[in-house]
């Protein structure tokens, strides 16, 4: 056999210099002249943790990173030697017979359940799990769902008719605090927890719900870092009660969200894995293993309005959790933040996993982002800042203390509020909300099942955009216009740009347009943009608005020259604050 010969061997070498210089000419655009000492810094994208993910990396980069293990090894960055993952359905409420019977019949393997919230929940998790068979399927209950007793009757199930793999009791009691504020039976959970160490079985005690800080608005290196010292917190209630540090550490599985940001999604259960097994070192663990993973695809990325793009967002997240090594991954139904999900929701949902899992085989690599170097430096960037946010936590007295204090609410709703502007001034477009929104009206659906509160809160990223939706929605159902004109100037080809930008804009608010000429007369009131070309604003913007009676509110579609712009107008343009004007909009067009 011959040699083996790179497939870039006959290619000339390159250096970062030569790319620069190709990027500053293809960004050196209509008159803008790029240097290439400024490439990098103009196409780096920063994220919520505080680092920047370069347009480039190389070998260069990767310096400071240390060499990762196989899988299977410490630092478990790379996770286990394992092909696919537990298809672990969420249900909610009191599903029937027929229900459980139906996931189990589609290939569901495991068991979320959350029990309704309002109900005596020990009799109903006896319900739920009567006509179950934990020797084959398995079950975790959802703490926030369920009192002491309900994780104890499951455990008694455990022992009389056995556990499956990935079976556990799901206590929570620091996201009980995080979630509701209120303090559960910590001492009761450790106690109850002695006794899963009884079992024949692999079963976890502790579920840390890292989704709690996630909804809240914590960036993936602040919601593994809280994680990180919920997971300290419980080990140490643990080792206080006795329970030797290697048995403290087995009875833990921890649950991350994972978004349709694909690649970080990927890097952040690598990072959340090298972080927890730094903890595990420091603890005294001798022979660590893999953090146990349950992936969620986000609540917090879902929509209301154009669910089917929900099902895309949650093919890409479920792909991530999969190439990211998570041991069992839940699938939120795509209809979960506007109604109870049904039969076609539920189907869908488990269908995804079946999908990547079966047709696309993405189980049968195992971590296909190891040894990239944009892998492996996102990986440490977000595990960095886990590890900062943890040391931080730990010197202001841990987690309890800090969720008392306000300190990590008060973090978390600094990181949301960078996001949420984000997502106001459509930097970060939501399709489907912010961006070609479906101009379909809502009408009147079941609420959704929705978490205990009172404690640090639950968001979702579409929620300001749905707000002015539902406003105009129930202005429409009530009778009442809620439409814009949008006052065209030249041709089509003139101005078909701008009446699209506008267009979609105010269908954002739920706001209709009706496109005009200025043939046609100005109403007496309500509110009237003009969209042209800039040339067209020069030439007649001033005479035509002129004419416009007092009582209508004017806009126009673009960017004022500058020193040109007027305070009696109100400019629509890419980059400005979305949501403030559609406010406004809804305002002056009497919406309450």
């Amino acid at each position: 056999m011959s040699d083996l010969r790179p497939l870039a061997g006959e290619f000339p070498p390159a250096d970062r210099e030569q790319w620069q210089a190709l990027a500053a000419k293809a960004l050196s655009r209509g008159g803008r002249e790029v240097s290439p000492d400024d490439v990098e810094a103009l196409m780096g994208t920063p994220t919520d943790d505080g680092y920047t993910v370069a347009a480039l990396y190389t070998a260069a980069d990767d310096s400071n990173v240390r060499e990762p293990e196989r899988p299977g090894e410490p630092d478990f960055r790379r996770g286990e030697v394992v092909q696919g993952w537990q298809v672990r359905q969420r249900l909610e409420g009191l599903p029937g017979p027929s229900v459980i019977a139906e996931e189990l019949a589609g290939g569901t393997q495991g068991l979320w359940l959350a029990p309704p919230v309002d109900r005596e929940a020990h009799d109903s998790v006896l319900s739920l799990i009567e006509g179950i068979d934990t020797g084959t399927t398995a079950v975790v209950l959802d703490a926030l769902a369920c009192p002491l007793s309900a994780h104890e009757a499951l455990l008694r199930r455990f022992k009389e008719q056995g556990a499956a793999p990935g079976s556990g009791l799901g206590l929570d009691p620091i996201g009980n605090l995080a979630a509701t504020a209120r303090s559960g039976d910590v001492e009761g959970a450790v106690e109850l927890a002695g006794r899963v160490l009884g079992l024949d079985a692999d079963v976890t005690a502790f579920t840390i719900d890292a989704t709690v800080y996630h909804e809240a608005g914590a960036s993936f290196g602040e919601e593994i870092g809280t994680a990180a010292a919920a997971g300290l917190s419980t080990m140490r209630r643990l080792i206080a009660a006795g329970i030797d540090v290697e048995d403290a550490a087995k009875l833990l599985e921890f649950r991350f969200a994972v978004t349709d940001d694909q690649f970080a999604s990927i890097a952040k259960l690598r990072a959340a894995r090298l972080v927890w097994n730094r903890v595990l070192e420091v603890a005294g663990v001798s022979e660590p293993a893999a953090q146990r993973q349950h992936a969620v695809t986000s609540w917090v990325m879902l929509s209301q309005r154009d669910v089917w793009v929900n099902i895309l967002r949650n093919t890409v997240a479920a792909f991530a959790a999969g190439a990211g090594g998570a041991q069992a991954l839940t699938v939120l139904p795509h209809t979960a933040a506007l109604a109870p999900a049904d039969e076609f929701a539920r189907r869908v949902a488990r269908n995804i996993s079946h999908l990547l899992l079966e047709e696309s085989h993405v189980g049968a690599v195992v971590d296909p982002i190891g040894g990239s170097w944009y892998g492996e430096r996102r990986t440490v960037e977000i595990a960095t800042a886990a590890w900062e946010w943890l040391q931080e936590l730990e010197g202001s007295g841990g987690l309890r203390r800090c969720l008392d204090s306000g300190v990590v609410g008060d973090r978390f709703d600094r990181t949301w509020r960078v996001k949420s502007d984000q997502i106001d001034q459509r930097s970060a477009p939501l399709t489907g909300v912010s961006e070609f929104p479906d101009d379909k009206r809502l009408t009147a659906l079941p609420d959704p099942y929705v978490r205990p509160g009172g404690g640090l809160p639950k968001r979702r990223w579409a929620q300001g955009f749905e707000a002015l939706r539902d406003r105009a929605d129930a202005a429409v159902a009530a009778g009442r216009s809620v439409t814009v004109r949008l006052l065209a100037l030249g041709s089509l080809a003139e101005n078909s740009a701008r009446v699209g930008f506008a267009r979609n804009l105010f269908a954002a608010g739920g706001i209709d347009c009706e496109v005009v000429g200025v043939e046609d007369d100005w109403p007496e009131s309500g509110v009237v943009c003009v969209c042209g070309t800039d040339k067209a604003y020069e030439e007649s913007l001033s005479d035509l608005l002129a004419g416009a009676p007092e009582a209508v509110s004017l806009y126009v579609a673009g960017k004022p020259k500058r020193g040109a712009d007027r305070p009696d107008i109100t400019y629509i343009h890419v980059g400005c604050d979305a949501t403030e004007i559609l406010e406004q909009t809804l305002a002056r067009l009497e919406v309450s």
